[in-house]
């Protein structure tokens, strides 16, 4: 998907070097299955300072021949086609989903906007980091999620790594503060009758010798108990097992004692576990649970997609051509 974009990047833009670097880097790497070597490294830098003639020449030399003047006149959707096409990016069979997934990015863009490359590429960059694709359910692979996106959610085996996050509010965090009516002169408006009845303050640990400490207590509570439920969260999405990595830190000093670790490290000196030169800990150990096999009602319907079909845009107007020649030819009879 990368070299997709990359060569619509080029596309675009002919003299983008960076564009053209990616995307001759990453044909190398789909060809060769490698990273270049330093001798192609410096082949590709010499193509990247030619005319764009030589970039296109570098993949017909490679036995990926087409005329790539022609890509110029198709539709978005219609150009990429001919890019898998033409490279054969299907036939691997590995990593189609993401292949797709751009295909149905572009539908959905063509629906909500113009179709022009430049714009394409400009809501692209836009929205790459929030995009996302369907992962199949039996799929092999370690699926990457937030704490918060895990909840009501089961997994066999749960990592749960930087086990040592704060239950205090982030440094430099604010928070609106209901001001009490004493003392008042401290809230008086300048020039003015009127006080300030609500501010917007910093969050530091000397507001707890202050008017506002009743709601900077609050706070801290709130906050701690909103991180004690997250772990809670966290160690319970697992059915099987379940692997904590915390930060080991220096526990006797009042900043080693501010995250969930800490909390861990209790625990285990409460449970008699604790050695300060073991790193590993394993806390229960139980049977195996045997595999839940999904009853046939509820598996979910798959299709087998034998070929990917896509028509060139050329033949469809040759076609249209010979058919109109034809129609002529009849009427002159």
């Amino acid at each position: 998907m990368r070299f997709i974009l990359a060569l619509l990047k080029v596309m675009h833009k002919p003299d983008d070097k960076i564009a053209k670097t990616e995307a001759l880097y990453l044909f190398y790497v789909l060809t060769k299955g490698q990273s270049p070597d330093p001798t192609t490294n410096e082949t590709i830098r010499e193509v990247v300072n030619q005319p764009i003639w030589a970039f296109y020449d570098t993949f017909r030399q490679a036995g990926f021949g087409y005329h790539f003047g022609r890509l110029q006149m198709l539709t978005l959707y219609e150009l990429v086609e001919k890019i898998i096409e033409v490279f054969q990016l299907l036939a691997s069979g590995q990593r189609l989903e993401y292949i797709f997934r751009l295909l149905d990015v572009i539908l959905e863009f063509k629906r909500q906007k113009n179709s022009s490359l430049e714009e394409f590429i400009a809501y692209w960059e836009d929205k790459k980091d929030s995009l996302s694709i369907n992962t199949p359910k039996d799929l092999d692979a370690i699926q990457v999620t937030s704490i918060h996106k895990a909840k009501g959610l089961e997994y066999p085996v749960v990592i749960v790594p930087f086990a040592e996050w704060s239950f205090e509010p982030k440094a430099g965090s604010t928070m609106w503060a209901r001001l009490p009516e004493e003392p008042a002169e401290l809230w008086k408006i300048p020039n003015s009758e009127n006080r300030l009845r609500v501010a917007l303050v910093n969050i530091k640990k000397e507001l707890a010798d202050t008017p506002l400490a009743e709601a900077y207590h609050s706070l801290m509570q709130k906050t701690f108990l909103e991180n004690i439920n997250m772990l809670y969260v966290a160690f319970t999405r697992p059915t099987d097992r379940l692997y904590v990595i915390p930060k080991k830190a220096d526990f006797d000093k009042a900043g080693g004692q501010k995250g969930v670790h800490f909390l861990l490290f209790r625990y285990l000196l409460e449970a008699g576990l604790w050695r300060e030169a073991q790193m590993e800990y394993v806390i229960s150990q139980g049977d195996p649970s045997p595999l839940n096999t999904p009853s046939t009602e509820a598996e979910e319907e798959f299709f087998l997609i034998e070929e990917f079909v896509s028509t060139d845009i050329h033949k469809k107007l040759k076609l249209k051509k010979s058919n109109t020649r034809k129609k002529k030819s009849a009427r002159s009879s």
